[in-house]
């Protein structure tokens, strides 16, 4: 006896299928052109198969997931098409036709995910496409609420969070669509909260050693990056120059000094260094941030780099810390004293 669920999928491939040739673009395909095109092809791939077995279990669901996963992908395909698939997908998911215990099941999922949040499709009008969008949510949802969402990687469930994210902050979007994105990931939260027992704990050295990373992103230093700092002979602090907006100043080794016309605030053009000696000093563009007044350039890459960023002689740094100097060359003001 055949099962039940082969019947469902064959009754999906029936409805993408005259979907996509009723679209204008395959409606003058001719049965050749029909076995050359690709998507058509992929179903009519599956049928064969799907036809040869008895039981769903047979095949990995990798298998009858990839030609709906493939329409999704697709940037041919319309709203109404892509639509479709998402609905047959959310059906199979819905149903309980992906075995949990199955060995391939842990691949179809993440090829799954990756698809459903890298959808495609060609637009229409506004309406429709926030249908699809629907869509997408619903999928995203019923894939990380089923038990099949288990299989998932750390990496798939922040795509599909990500994903909800960027739809419920999208203000070109009607309320509706965004109300649903959030309740989308209120649930999908609570569901993370309730998997907590099962996560296991990582490593302490590994956590540790990523705290570290991040408190250097922040500017911080490390106990070792204070250790090298005072092994390293002072460097000369640089001559800073005080120039009003808009104006020009040439400087004898050639660079030019320029004011920034909308804060005042210096940038120096360095050409490019011939020697090696040079190629320290010369160092990207640094514009003061207002949240550190410090901006790193793309070249800094190693603990050492960012030492060297922290230190006030060095060219990357943007402020004078040291005593007798202040920011951008304004002389400091002396301390007062007031005797009793």
């Amino acid at each position: 006896m055949v099962d039940k669920n082969i019947y469902i999928i064959q009754g999906e491939i029936n409805i993408v299928v005259g979907a996509i040739k009723r679209n204008a673009r395959w409606s003058t395909h001719t049965p050749l052109d029909e076995e050359r095109d690709p998507l058509l092809h992929s179903f009519g791939h599956l049928k064969e198969v799907l036809n040869s077995i008895t039981e769903l279990s047979e095949i990995e669901p990798n298998v009858f997931l990839r030609p709906f996963l493939e329409v999704i992908r697709s940037e041919d395909t319309t709203g109404p098409i892509t639509g479709l698939a998402l609905t047959s997908v959310n059906k199979f998911l819905s149903y309980a036709l992906i075995d949990p215990t199955h060995e391939g099941t842990a691949e179809g999922m993440e090829n799954m995910a990756d698809a459903v949040t890298h959808a495609r499709f060609v637009g229409t009008d506004p309406a429709s496409d926030e249908v699809v969008l629907m869509k997408i949510l619903q999928v995203l949802r019923t894939l990380l609420l089923t038990p099949v969402g288990a299989h998932l990687t750390n990496e798939s469930v922040c795509e599909i969070m990500q994903s909800c994210f960027r739809i419920c902050f999208e203000m070109r979007l009607s309320e509706l669509l965004r109300k649903s994105a959030e309740h989308t990931l209120v649930d999908m939260v609570q569901l993370l909260f309730t998997r907590l027992p099962q996560f296991k704990e990582e490593p302490k050295n590994y956590v540790g050693t990523n705290m570290k990373k991040l408190k250097m992103r922040a500017g911080g230093m490390s106990d070792s990056s204070k250790w090298k700092k005072q092994k390293r002979s002072p460097r000369p602090p640089r001559h800073m120059t005080k120039v009003t907006p808009g104006s020009e100043l040439p400087t004898p080794n050639g660079t030019t000094l320029s004011s920034n016309l909308t804060g005042g605030m210096p940038f120096i053009d360095v050409p490019t260094p011939i020697s090696s000696a040079s190629s320290e000093a010369a160092s990207a563009v640094v514009s003061p941030s207002t949240d550190s007044g410090l901006e790193f350039s793309s070249q800094t890459t190693s603990k050492e780099d960012l030492t060297d960023l922290e230190q006030p002689g060095s060219p990357g740094y943007s402020t004078a810390t040291e005593p007798g100097s202040s920011e951008l060359g304004v002389p400091e003001q002396p301390d007062l004293q007031v005797w009793l």
